[in-house]
């Protein structure tokens, strides 16, 4: 056999190596999709370490700290018509488009000297605020590219506690069972949420980051009927991206899906012994569940002539579930916490959930 010499040497070389850059390509591509475990190290836990699930590493997604703000009445960012997170808190109010969310998942911010931290996990549509603080300490979060039951694991660079984000527990590390506290998030629409506080502030996209916040780059996820990533129990009561607001209590949870409350306007519902009033806020288009027992005294409310009313007192409300007139003006219902989420995620953390009207349900996505 001739030998190849210098020309035939080069062509081989050449092609050995190209052969390398495309392994190194398919690999490159392999793991991008499919990234090896992160090793976690040994520490204590509320979860199975092998289910969580590792997409991106940490700070692959960034967070915004002290992020800026701007008047409505100044902002051109965002549209009318797109989503923001809205939270009235220690008198002060603030929206953050959905858009730029998408892109952080974390937001640790200030509210008149209370430290707060607005979380989203964008594949799970649950846009949650906790108080910033662990014991009294404050505490900054931010996104750890883990997934545990296809939702977000947020960590604190304080104590390096992992946090399941739709709980707002700790599930991983030091911190393990301690709960952050929640604070109420609406979610709707620019044009309803500063009609309604117009003295409202709003998240500038002078963040820092070199970023398209004008565009989604999950566009087309909510409508359809597949999920990145999947809870440990699938359930099919629901069209998977329906959207719900989840109660729990330790004696059980139930999914108000947002179609049968819209509808319906004012459910008197019970869950364990926590006797309860869900409406749908139609300033904001959203849903707000309260405690119906005021001061020992159970209520039962209905719609009268496009008023909420409570069928003792004859008493009128409003969506803040305060008494605007009648006998009980002035007086306030309790809050109780309600997660808008898409079914597949709430499902999952919640097997044994109820659901209200499930036979009704059709599909909504906002």
């Amino acid at each position: 056999m001739a030998l190849l010499g210098k020309h035939g040497t080069n062509k081989k070389l050449s092609f050995y190596l190209a052969a390398l850059l495309i392994l190194l390509a398919a690999f490159s591509a392999y793991f991008q999709f499919y990234p090896p475990a992160r090793v976690i190290g040994s520490v204590k836990s509320l979860v199975n370490i092998s289910e969580i699930s590792t997409p991106l590493p940490e700070g692959a997604i960034p967070e915004i700290n002290n992020p800026k703000f701007i008047t409505a009445g100044s902002a051109t960012y965002p549209e009318d018509k797109d989503l923001v997170a809205g939270m009235a808190y220690n008198g002060v109010t603030k929206a953050y488009p959905v858009k730029m969310l998408n892109l952080h998942e974390v937001v640790n911010d200030n509210f008149s000297g209370k430290p707060v931290s607005m979380t989203y996990c964008v594949l799970c549509r649950t846009p949650i605020a906790y108080e910033g603080r662990i014991s009294g300490k404050k505490a900054t979060f931010r996104v750890t590219g883990l997934l545990y039951n296809a939702n977000d694991l947020l960590v604190d660079i304080e104590t390096r506690s992992y946090w399941q984000q739709i709980t707002g527990e700790a599930v991983v590390g030091d911190a393990i069972g301690k709960n952050l506290t929640k604070i109420p998030t609406e979610m709707t629409t620019w044009a309803l949420w500063k009609a309604k506080y117009p003295d409202t502030l709003v998240m500038s996209s002078d963040t820092g980051f070199d970023r398209d916040y004008g565009t989604d780059p999950y566009g087309g996820y909510e409508e359809s009927d597949k999920t990145w990533y999947f809870p440990k129990k699938e359930d099919g009561r629901l069209f998977v991206k329906d959207i719900i607001y989840g109660v729990a209590f330790n004696e059980g949870s139930k999914a108000y899906p947002k179609s049968n409350v819209t509808s319906d306007g004012v459910i008197n519902d019970q869950i364990g012994k926590n006797k309860l009033l869900i409406m749908h806020d139609s300033d904001l288009d959203t849903v707000k569940v309260f405690d119906r027992v005021l001061r020992g005294t159970e209520l039962n409310f209905e719609t009268v002539d496009g008023k909420i009313v409570d069928m003792k007192t004859k008493s009128s409300w409003n969506y803040e579930g305060v008494a605007v007139d009648g006998p009980l003006k002035t007086e306030k219902l309790k809050r109780i916490d309600a997660t808008h989420s898409f079914w597949y995620v709430w499902a999952g953390f919640y097997p044994q959930t109820s659901v209200y009207k499930e036979m009704e349900t059709k599909n909504t996505v906002v």
